[in-house]
């Protein structure tokens, strides 16, 4: 079952960047910066939250912490593959492409090429954060939930 397929994802994003010591660095999209190469590699998810609205009420759920594995791969191109594995179901894995424009990141995904979406990402140069409102079906009943997420990858 696919639970955080990232169709319909709508994140707003805004990119900054600090070096180990906490000492400023151009951000991704910022002059001076490698966009791309200010987030490539492989990344682990400490935390994946969504704030659901459910008809019947609100809901939390954290993906990590009831077991789940949220993996995140940025290739220099800016190729990506998300992978989300929760329990004994088969991985839950998005393909797709970022760029930036300015300070803005804009995802394609492969699913759904003519479509553009805007991120909010935080980075270091060992964490990476991704927060925003999504619409998903996460309970899997045919209609799709508005979320908030937010998002805490460490670099692997």
């Amino acid at each position: 079952m696919p639970l955080f397929s990232c169709l319909g994802l709508f994140l707003l994003i805004s990119c900054s960047s600090t070096d180990g010591d906490e000492t400023p660095v151009p951000g991704p999209g910022e002059p001076g910066g490698n966009p791309i190469a200010d987030i490539t590699g492989n990344w682990r998810a400490t935390s994946a939250v969504f704030d659901i609205a459910f008809a019947g009420g609100p809901e939390q759920i954290d993906a990590v912490a009831e077991g789940g594995e949220v993996l995140l791969n940025i290739q220099a191109s800016g190729v990506f593959t998300y992978t989300v594995v929760i329990g004994e179901n088969p991985p839950d894995i998005i393909t797709g492409r970022l760029a930036f424009e300015g300070t803005t990141v804009l995802v394609t995904f492969d699913a759904n090429p003519g479509v553009e979406v805007v991120f909010d990402i935080q980075s270091t140069a060992t964490t990476l954060s991704v927060e925003g409102p999504i619409v998903f079906d996460f309970d899997a009943d045919g209609t799709a939930e508005n979320a908030d997420a937010d998002l805490d990858f460490v670099k692997l």
